[in-house]
């Protein structure tokens, strides 16, 4: 589970940079279940795929999500993480706290996560960080 986790870190990581995030729906078991708060519950692997490809438009982005600490009990893991952009001026990083809910199905694959997170305060610190990029370039 510990390797699984790290992994759906590590392609959560390329899939932003790349803007291509079908290795990381693909992490996901075909009838996955994924509670988002703000956009609903989504249903299956390719739900999951269609909703994260409408969200990020397949844009590439440097938003780092970092695992600052998990908790992994048989199947299940509690991860807290940071979901950070660089400051476009080298100041301090725009970011926000998350915590997730994920079950393992083994294999590499997932079958459930929920995501817990201020709604209104990632859209601030988004916005913040495209005001302070247009106003450096």
């Amino acid at each position: 589970v510990e390797a699984a986790l790290k992994n759906y870190f590590d392609v959560a990581g390329r899939a932003a940079l790349s803007g291509e995030w079908n290795a990381w729906a693909d992490l996901f078991t075909e009838d996955a279940i994924y509670v988002e708060h703000a956009y609903g519950i989504l249903r299956g692997r390719e739900g999951i795929r269609e909703w994260v490809n409408a969200v990020t438009g397949s844009t590439p982005t440097d938003l780092q999500m970092i695992d600052e600490w998990h908790i992994i009990d048989n199947d299940l893991c509690v991860v807290y993480a940071s979901n950070l952009r660089p400051a476009p001026d080298g100041g301090a990083p725009f970011q926000f706290s998350a915590t997730a809910v994920l079950c393992y199905a083994g294999d590499g694959k997932w079958c459930y996560e929920e995501d817990l997170y201020n709604a209104s305060e990632a859209e601030r610190v988004m916005t913040a960080h495209a005001v302070t990029r247009e106003g450096t370039a």
